[in-house]
């Protein structure tokens, strides 16, 4: 099947995990976790990496939501000067 890896305190649906919890992990995604990683980091500090990548694109990508929102509500936006 794959490797059974362990990964210090990582969270699943808001439930608290062991530190030495247990996730499966194709021997695939093993081999690519594998060449992530430098000289001396683990693989709990290369998937770490990983999520901060994550949250950080959706944060950006929300944030551009957000700008695109407004400008849009800004050009649906008329003067009271013109309402007369």
């Amino acid at each position: 099947m794959g490797y059974v890896w362990y990964v210090p305190n990582m969270g699943t649906c808001g439930k608290k995990m062991k530190a030495d919890e247990k996730i499966r992990i194709s021997e695939e995604n093993r081999r690519k976790l594998h060449k992530m990683k430098d000289a001396g980091e683990s693989y709990d500090d290369v998937i770490e990496k990983l999520l901060e990548e994550h949250w950080k694109r959706n944060r950006e990508e929300l944030f551009d939501r957000m700008e695109e929102n407004e400008k849009k509500d800004r050009e649906d936006l008329v003067s009271l000067d013109e309402l007369d």
